[in-house]
This record gives structure tokens, sequence and C-alpha cells, in this order.
């Protein structure tokens, strides 16, 4: 029996891109990060690993700060 008030569409699990830049949180992961680029997973990952974006590591997580994404969208990359 179907309870009231519950939505029968199923999630993806893929976290909805902000409209606006102001609305990402303050640090981002990688997977985020490659939603706001419109790239894959692995697309993310590189670029990090490339140093093509400020990043830092907290234990085995990779944590891009927003505003390194502003400066990158910017043009303003740190090489």
């Amino acid at each position: 029996m179907k309870k009231q008030g519950t939505s029968t569409s199923a999630t993806t699990g893929a976290a909805k891109l902000p409209a606006r830049l102001a609305d990402l949180p303050d640090v981002l992961s990688v997977e985020q990060l490659a939603d706001v680029l419109s790239v894959c997973r692995n697309g993310g990952y590189a670029f990090v690993n490339a140093n093509g974006i400020r990043h830092f590591k907290v234990g085995n997580r990779i944590l891009i700060p927003k505003s390194a994404v502003e400066e990158l969208l910017a043009g303003r990359a740190a090489a």
C-alpha cells in the first residue's frame, strides 16, 4: 500500500548541479568538480592530478576550494 506524501520517482543518486556558482559548497569533492566542468568523474580526477586546479587532501579524500573553481572558470587557474 502506498503511503501518502511519498514520491514514486526513483533518484539517481547524482547531486543536481547548482544553478549559480554561489550555490556551490565552500569545498567540493572531485565528483562535484566533474559535475561543474561537465566531465566524467575520471576526467575530474585527471584534471586534479595534472595540477589543473588548486586542491588539498584530507586522508584519502581530494577536496577543491570553491575559490579555486571560481578562479578556474574566470580563467585565472593556478599553474
